[in-house]
């Protein structure tokens, strides 16, 4: 089982006041500086966070150290690490000397935490790894390279940033692999699934076993948009990787994911054999959209060359009761079709925990013979 965690962020009570340094929607990186800079603009007190070598204590336990104002109340704010009480806040740290404040927590399982290292707007947040062979970490296996490419976007009129890994040993030889698009909107970084979701370190652990196919994995944030077949992607991003990379031709080795692509997998020219969907793909700003979908969407799921394209539909999700029943809803409704559907459950309680969990159980089922 994979374990995924999120930074670790400090909270200072300060007088009825709080100053909560923390990363946003996005990940790492802007959203994670303004809040410091607005925290300052503020004139809240932000303190600096130190951990201990993660093997001081034995037995896989940490050490967060921190100074502040004496008297303060100081606590570490971890969805990861403190899942179980009330807004992932860890209990109150221990004044171990005026201005001194300390916490220890553990054992602490395998994996790679990302914690809050400084309160300088400038920097961003560090890593520390417990040891323990998981598809998280960067083991001692061929890496793939992970480039990060910024071109115009005619459509949007704008600049857009995508990421594209490459598996071990493309730069030495003259091969085409398959090719994973994973789509998400602007509020989520592409940069945020190689950072936070380890894409590529699960990628290469997973090659390294021989439990998937070398593959290309193109990470593209995407303009919100509901049941448009994303234009831009289509248009710009596709052509492009196309033209740059050594991608084999066909339906069958290209696969999709994200949030809302099952649109990609009743293309009248379907391009895509496999799909895959992370979280509810109908539950936007409120709303339900399953029942606006099937009205849409249920003559195409009759269609007999849909039906022989398609070799993989699949859904990742949480264990939560209302994206439960769509999805269980739309899986017995796409079976019926006679199209291939499978369903992955994570009993995780952080999004990001399962969405590592979703590459793990996904990628190995991707482009198999």
């Amino acid at each position: 089982m994979i374990r995924l965690l999120l930074p670790a962020f400090v909270l200072l009570n300060l007088g009825g006041s709080a100053a909560l340094a923390q990363f946003g929607g996005g990940g790492i990186g802007g959203d994670f500086r303004g809040n410091l800079l607005e925290s300052r603009r503020r004139n809240l007190h932000l303190v600096m966070l130190t951990i201990g070598d993660p093997n001081e204590h034995g037995d896989r336990m940490l050490t967060f150290r921190t100074r502040g104002t004496p008297g303060q109340r100081v606590q570490i704010v971890s969805p990861d690490l403190f899942h179980d009480q009330e807004s992932g806040i860890g209990p109150q740290m221990t004044e171990t000397q005026p201005g001194e404040f300390s916490l220890t927590i553990g054992p602490v399982p395998p994996g790679v935490y990302h914690y809050l290292g400084t309160n300088e707007p400038g920097n961003e947040c560090a890593s520390v790894t417990l040891p323990g062979k998981t598809l998280v970490e960067a083991l001692d296996v061929p890496h793939g390279v992970v480039a990060e490419l910024t071109r115009y976007s005619p459509q949007e009129e704008e600049f857009m940033r995508f990421h594209v890994y490459t598996p071990p040993g493309y730069e030495e030889n003259d091969q085409s692999y398959p090719t994973l698009f994973l789509l998400w909107n602007h509020l989520l970084p592409s940069h945020s699934w190689i950072e936070i979701g380890r894409l590529n370190f699960i990628l290469d652990n997973l090659i390294a076993q021989g439990r998937a196919q070398p593959m290309i994995v193109v990470v593209v944030s995407q303009p919100e948009s509901i049941f448009d077949n994303n234009k831009q992607f289509r248009a710009e991003v596709i052509p492009y990787v196309e033209k740059n990379y050594r991608l084999k031709p066909g339906p069958e080795n290209r696969a999709i994911a994200g949030c809302g692509e099952i649109e990609f997998a009743l293309d009248a020219d379907p391009q895509f054999a496999y799909l895959a969907c992370f979280d509810s793909p109908f539950s936007i700003a409120g709303r339900n959209r399953f029942d606006e979908w099937v009205g849409l969407n249920n003559w195409k799921m009759r269609n007999d060359d849909i039906q022989k394209n398609v070799r993989l539909i699949w859904f990742g999700d949480q264990l939560h009761p209302r994206q439960n029943s769509n999805i269980d809803r739309l899986g017995l409704l796409l079976a019926e079709h006679k199209l291939p559907v499978e369903v992955f459950r994570s009993d995780r309680p952080n999004i990001w925990q399962s969405r590592r969990e979703y590459f793990a159980d996904l990628l190995p089922r991707l482009f198999q013979k």
